[in-house]
């Protein structure tokens, strides 16, 4: 009886964070009283079916309201695809909401919607030897870039589970960053060298106040008519096609495992192979130092490549389905190390 007292007013306590939190003053507390309850519903019935407890979920949606996410929104799928993330990457709710909140907002996701992005999340980490965090807070780096040429969700986290299958790691990320930001802030350099490397044929230029080079469209061009980038597909396609109009292979650059080499390995092999030291020059210097590595990377073949992840993410098991009997354990506060990181993030 202790225990459940305790329980109840550890909820309600959350409930008043929650309703601080949700405070809107162009609703009639009549309607704000109703969403509270809507609010409170949901917690119980995901605390039920996942290994959270009911205060559990309410600090999740708290998390998520903070971060900016509207109350109809969270209520309309943000608190359960957080909640469920959260059960499937061990981590507390707080920190999903907080990565399903900055994804949201990134690709301008609907509440109805963020079900499938938490899916194919899911998939993506299946199909790769990324964790779903590890997906998660990449897609918070890389995220902003991929929206704004146009990627999806989706296709951002298959690129990100592509990179960790190449064996970028931890810094895929950054390095999918680095790459996409190259692709907005084309400069006179980096303009030639994505030319020379087949990636803007037929397109036209409009010169920017900044300096910088909008590219549109054109039959062959990775970017479409309004500057966007066709695909994910079409990016991995455009960078593949430069190594095989020279006849190289990658296999040149990569180990046994596939994974491709350290820099310092590359520069060397291409010093010796006019070809190989003319290809890594040009993907220097239309994408940096790092987001050269993710390219050459995202042009693999076969094994781990962006195919390869987006069939075997096609293929995996709609999580969705069987999320409420994942775990008979009940994991009252994640993983320690996790939300210790997570404390610290709040603090900055």
């Amino acid at each position: 009886i202790e225990a459940a007292v305790q329980a109840a007013g550890d909820l309600e306590y959350a409930m008043k964070k929650l309703e601080i939190s949700a405070y809107d003053s162009s609703q009639s507390v009549a309607e704000q009283k109703k969403q509270l309850a809507e609010l409170k519903k949901q917690a119980v019935e995901y605390g039920a079916a996942t290994a959270f407890s009911s205060t559990q979920v309410a600090n999740g949606m708290n998390e998520l309201i903070r971060s900016g996410m509207s109350v109809q929104d969270v209520l309309n799928g943000g608190a359960k695809a957080a909640t469920y993330l959260a059960q499937t990457a061990e981590v507390a709710p707080e920190m999903a909401a907080q990565s399903i909140a900055k994804i949201s907002n990134t690709f301008n996701i609907a509440g109805s919607q963020l079900m499938q992005v938490a899916d194919d999340i899911n998939r993506a980490s299946n199909a790769s030897s990324a964790g779903i965090e590890e997906i998660m807070y990449s897609m918070q780096l890389a995220g902003a870039s991929a929206a704004s040429l146009g990627l999806t969700a989706k296709e951002t986290s298959l690129l990100i589970g592509t990179l960790y299958n190449k064996g970028l790691g931890t810094q895929s990320g950054s390095s999918l960053n680095n790459l996409l930001l190259a692709l907005t802030n084309v400069k006179d350099q980096a303009g030639e060298a994505m030319a020379r490397l087949g990636m803007l044929k037929n397109a036209t230029f409009e010169k920017q106040k900044n300096g910088t080079w909008k590219i549109i469209g054109g039959e062959g061009s990775v970017f479409n008519e309004k500057g966007q980038i066709r695909s994910a597909q079409a990016l991995v396609d455009t960078v593949r096609a430069a190594f095989h109009s020279r006849g190289l292979s990658l296999k040149d650059i990569v180990d046994k495992k596939g994974n491709l080499l350290p820099e310092e390995q590359l520069n060397k092999l291409g010093q010796g192979k006019a070809k190989l030291n003319e290809i890594i020059l040009l993907f220097k210097q239309a994408f940096g130092e790092e987001g050269m590595r993710a390219a050459i990377a995202l042009a693999a073949e076969g094994k781990g490549s962006y195919e390869a992840t987006a069939a075997a993410a096609n293929s995996a098991t709609d999580w969705r389905v069987i999320s409420p009997a994942f775990s008979d354990r009940r994991i009252k506060q994640g993983n320690p190390r996790r939300n210790y990181l997570y404390q610290l993030d709040r603090r900055r």
